[in-house]
């Protein structure tokens, strides 16, 4: 998956007051797993996490519901990350086989999946649960 957006390039923290850009894909683990609270109680989600500070280690994140997110190494999974800082925009690319084992979502070519996006910029303050954000689930396909 590979995301672009303008931004000013934010990936240091210099004082309590600096933040960083940061990025994440979220996909349901289960059919009725709602995005805006990432997942609920028994309809958990995963997300592919990514910080302009740790920009070669991303991150799993693993949640059922509000306060729920679970951190885990992208190299447990096999996540991987590259990302670029050129002409005042960011280019991540976040890729990941189809299937990494029970847990974590699953793609399979020509079924219908479904994804919502995050964006954190650094410059607006923006952390934690203060970011852009697509909204619900939008749905898109693999060949």
């Amino acid at each position: 998956i590979r995301l672009s957006w303008k931004s000013a390039r934010n990936d240091t923290l210099k004082d309590l007051n600096s933040f960083v850009d940061a990025v994440a894909v979220l996909f349901p683990l289960s059919e009725d797993a709602p995005a805006v609270t990432m997942g609920r109680k028994g309809a958990p989600v995963n997300a592919w996490y990514w910080k302009a500070n740790h920009a070669e280690s991303p991150y799993e994140v693993m949640a059922e519901g509000w306060g729920s997110s679970e951190r885990r190494p992208g190299k447990a999974s096999g996540l991987a990350a590259r990302a670029v800082y050129a002409d005042g925009a960011w280019s991540v690319v976040l890729q990941r086989s189809l299937s990494a084992g029970q847990g974590y979502v699953e793609f399979s070519p020509g079924k219908p999946s479904r994804i919502a996006l995050a964006v954190w910029n650094g410059t607006d303050r923006e952390r934690s649960g203060r970011k852009s954000f697509s909204g619900e689930f939008a749905v898109f396909d693999i060949e």
